[in-house]
């Protein structure tokens, strides 16, 4: 084997194993639990799929485990279903599908079903037909696995994709233009439309490349595989470097800005805690509600000076579902519920600071229990995120402004 193609290998599945770690770190570990980014957790599993898949066609892998040649061949149709999905949750601020969301993923299904009679064939014809793909590469732009409406894979993929795609634009426009003059004023907001748009615009690079092949064959001269691996790759590493250095994307929009323009009735709100099982969203009612309950609450009751208090605990006693509470404090305070929590402590021992006399003689120890952190360590960390400044310094400041030294 030539020694670029080995170094393709070691690339491509690199970078797939790098997405597979970050997609479980997303979905499973991620403190937010929200459908936006589970959605995206989804889609760069798929793609790392596809990435691994894909790059060990340079191998002989499939000749020594033939029955899994194909079997992630629909992740080609669902990938552009949850990229679209993925905009269209960030956009709407929606923390649960609609029904009609789930129509997407027939293309997948249809495709599914038309290479069930290759994943019936015996081990020796499936043998034969990657042994013609590994001799002549070009093969794959034709799918010769798909026995029924052979070389219709291409056109279909890009008829569906560029149908999606050119959903989530619309999408991005339409936000764009009803919340110029309010919501993209947030910081946060402008953050999080510039990372949908880049995020749209490389998925707009695997059509690109399907309408070149389909419109001039470039199979016939470039390995379309490692073309395609190539593009996934850089969606896989694109994606986890923004993770990286913006994570606050995560939260999606600040605010709640729905109204019918897109798609989201704004009803009166008739329950502090019930939304109705039909929404997928919540309205400004809603959310001014629940903001309103939450602050109250933490006012009268000061519950983030327990240590170990957890989002299920303030969800019981607010009587909000907790998968909408996380949804609705990210999109609220553009934070997570620990650095929510965690703002509220910083501000209860800044407001000790101003009011009490010899502060200076607590402990950091002391401070940090008596405000609800778990350890000394969290707390520092808190502080320096919040003020830059070290605990010391900073209440140190905050107590020489009050005299209170």
């Amino acid at each position: 084997m030539p020694l670029s193609i080995d170094w393709y290998f070691v690339f491509f599945f690199f970078t797939g194993s790098l997405g597979l770690v970050v997609a479980c770190i997303l979905y499973f570990l991620n403190h937010n639990k929200s459908l936006a980014s589970r959605l995206l957790a989804v889609y760069l599993l798929i793609m790392s799929l596809l990435v691994i898949i894909n790059s060990l066609t340079f191998t002989n892998f499939f000749l020594a485990f033939p029955h899994l040649w194909r079997v992630f061949g629909f992740t080609h149709f669902l990938a552009p279903a949850i990229a679209y999905l993925y905009v269209y949750a960030v956009v709407n601020q929606s923390f649960s599908l609609h029904r009609r969301d789930y129509l997407l993923f027939i293309p997948a299904l249809v495709y599914t079903l038309c290479l069930l009679p290759f994943y019936l064939l015996p081990t020796e014809s499936k043998l034969e037909v990657i042994k013609q793909f590994m001799t002549d590469r070009a093969l794959i732009s034709l799918e010769p696995e798909t026995l029924i409406l052979k070389s219709w894979s291409i056109p279909a993929k890009l008829a569906f994709g560029i149908l999606l795609l050119f959903g989530q634009y619309r999408l991005l426009a339409q936000w764009r233009r009803n919340k110029l003059k309010t919501a993209y004023q947030e910081l946060q907001n402008s953050i999080t439309y510039r990372w949908l748009f880049l995020f749209t615009k490389l998925v707009s690079i695997f059509y690109l490349v399907l309408i070149v092949e389909y419109s001039f064959h470039i199979s016939r001269i470039l390995d379309l595989s490692t073309v395609i691996c190539l593009t996934f790759s850089l969606n896989i590493l694109f994606i986890c470097i923004y993770l990286f250095t913006r994570p606050s994307i995560l939260y999606g929009f600040k605010g709640w800005f729905q109204e019918g323009s897109l798609g989201i009735a704004s009803t009166p709100f008739e329950s502090a805690a019930i939304v109705p099982a039909k929404k997928s969203t919540l309205t400004i009612e809603q959310g001014e509600n629940f903001r309103q309950k939450l602050e109250n609450y933490f006012e009268d009751q000061q519950p983030y000076t327990k240590a170990g208090y957890r989002i299920r605990d303030l969800s019981a006693a607010l009587d909000i579902p907790l998968y909408l509470l996380s949804a609705f404090i990210n999109q609220e305070y553009g934070k997570n519920f620990n650095e929510l929590l965690n703002d509220y402590r910083i501000a209860y021992l800044t407001e000790m600071a101003k009011n009490t006399k010899d502060f200076h003689q607590y402990t950091l120890d002391a401070l940090s229990h008596k405000a609800g952190f778990n350890s000394r360590t969290t707390f520092i960390s808190a502080v320096k995120k919040r003020t830059n400044q070290n605990p010391s310094d900073y209440f140190t400041e905050v107590s020489a402004k009050t005299g209170n030294q």
